[in-house]
């Protein structure tokens, strides 16, 4: 019977010996994987088209049912306005934030530059910045207006560019609410 224990014993311990880099090569496998991601926050933003929003935005602020005011400029703001529109035409949206940060010196509180930069910004897909730009443009602005619904539809788009579709339909809505009717005259 002693034979056969030891037989035994000895059976066991070598199952166990090829079980044992079985079981290193498994737990090595188990601590190479990952965790699932973290779940998405918001809808998944579709793929952003930075000059398409832009175009956008801009078209946004025309309307016939608005007063518009033009404001009486410094010629060195002009010069460097027509020197950023044609940065911007070219593509070098980094010069022609440039020229604009150079106006914002001259004319600090001028809302339609304030504007620009802000979608100077979406341009360079710099969504955060925009949308903190536009802000400060909408506060600083008349909060009615084409130039009241530029910087909403700023942040709309740059809220949407980020994945939050829920803070973009309120930007929207923000901007819808910027229309002026016209005076009645009679």
């Amino acid at each position: 019977m002693k034979k056969t224990t030891d037989a035994t014993a000895t059976a066991i311990a070598a199952a166990t010996m090829n079980r044992a880099p079985i079981a290193l090569v498994v737990l090595l496998l188990a601590a190479c994987g990952s965790s699932a991601p973290p779940p998405a926050r918001g809808t998944p933003a579709p793929k952003a088209d930075p000059v398409a929003m832009v175009a956008a935005i801009r078209a946004a602020s025309v309307g016939d049912d608005d007063l518009f005011v033009q404001p009486v400029r410094d010629p060195r703001v002009d010069e460097l306005r027509a020197r950023a529109e044609a940065l911007e035409a070219h593509g070098d949206y980094k010069g022609a934030g440039a020229a604009i940060a150079e106006a914002l010196a001259i004319t600090p509180t001028d809302n339609e530059l304030l504007q620009w930069r802000a979608e100077l910004s979406l341009l360079r897909r710099k969504w955060v910045e925009a949308e903190r730009q536009a802000n400060l443009a909408y506060e600083q602005g008349t909060k009615l207006g084409g130039l009241c619904r530029r910087s909403w539809s700023t942040i709309a788009h740059a809220r949407q560019a980020r994945g939050d579709s829920a803070g973009a339909e309120v930007a929207r809505r923000q901007a819808e609410a910027c229309a002026v009717p016209l005076p009645v005259r009679m």
